[in-house]
């Protein structure tokens, strides 16, 4: 699929996004490999999120009037937009659903359904994230939320039960909470949040940097119930924000995500997730042995029946380099 969009210019997230659409497409490869494309319809709106599901079919989110989140659904092959789901927001007044930091994923057993999670301001301006599921066959929409109030926040790092005495402790830190991550496996949503905060580099002639603490894992039954709250202490300060990986097997979802280890130092938080209860089977910085210890984790993860390989990015003068690391589960 690829979407073209105005030009425009942002910052580790901030600034002018490329929320408006000017072209949509869906490149398909036939049984001999050759291109099927197909330009979309698509409404003149600001754009969110687009996802695919398993079976082609694409939902494009888009916000209507600043106010409401609109979900329209193309089925394959045709890709003929249907009517869409429109689901009114409770967002400040001051504050609209263009900077929204949003994502979306597709339950695997359901082509009908797609699943949207964004983290905005409310009425009363407090963070609040809000999960929704629109279901194209019944027309229906679920929703839940949780507001993120500084009060709340410090319940959830006063709540996080260290996995053993080698983990650091959580630090939700100051208001900056954003999406992270979604991801649905074996009926469970898994939405993850981070602390994201950009701030100034001082003598250390940066002019600016990425600040990342913790991740906050809330996982939800297909209703968004709410299942469980877990968090991993992961945190960095670098020139930009770096995406995770998460992959399910069976009952578990194991997780992967950057994380300091020293100064200028890098390694992998390693987390295995009981989606059941929300408890950490695994969790620990996986060892780098002779790799670089500045190389950065890559989220294009190569996950195998008996292990997976992380490919570590590491920036000098001369260039990139990328190590691959094999790893058991």
């Amino acid at each position: 699929m690829v979407r073209q969009s105005d030009q425009g210019t942002a910052m580790f997230g901030y600034g002018t996004k490329l929320n408006t659409i000017k072209d949509l497409i869906v490149i398909k490869l036939d049984e001999n490999l050759n291109p099927v494309v197909s330009h979309l319809k698509f409404p003149d709106e600001g754009c969110i999120n687009v996802t695919c599901n398993n079976m082609g079919d694409l939902f494009l989110i888009t916000h209507k009037e600043d106010k409401a989140i609109k979900v329209t659904r193309y089925e394959a092959p045709k890709y003929l937009p249907q009517d869409p789901i429109i689901q009114e927001m409770d967002v400040h007044k001051e504050s609209d659903l263009k900077d929204i930091s949003g994502a979306s994923t597709t339950p695997i057993t359901d082509r009908n359904s797609v699943y949207f999670a964004l983290f905005h301001d409310n009425a009363d301006k407090d963070n609040e994230l809000t999960a929704m599921k629109f279901n194209f066959t019944d027309r229906a929409v679920k929703t839940t939320s949780e507001v993120f109030t500084h009060a709340h926040t410090k319940e959830i790092e006063k709540a996080y039960v260290p996995f053993d005495t080698k983990q650091d402790k959580p630090d939700i830190g100051p208001r900056g909470l954003r999406m992270k991550y979604i991801t649905e496996w074996e009926g469970t949503l898994v939405v993850v949040l981070s602390n994201q905060n950009v701030g100034g580099g001082g003598n250390t002639g940066v002019s600016s940097y990425a600040n990342e603490t913790s991740l906050i894992i809330n996982g939800y039954d297909s209703n968004l119930t709410r299942k469980f709250q877990q968090m991993m202490p992961n945190w960095y300060s670098s020139y930009g924000f770096h995406r995770m990986a998460a992959y399910g097997e069976k009952t578990s979802l194991y997780m992967l995500a950057n994380t300091a280890d020293g100064i200028n130092k890098w390694t992998c938080y390693y987390g295995k997730l009981d989606l059941a209860t929300g408890s950490w089977l695994k969790l620990g910085k996986l060892p780098k042995d002779k790799l670089d210890r500045k190389a950065i984790f890559d989220p294009s993860v190569m996950w195998f029946g008996n292990g997976f390989i992380i490919p570590y990015n590491s920036m000098s003068l001369s260039g990139a380099d990328v190590s691959l690391q094999f790893n058991t589960y």
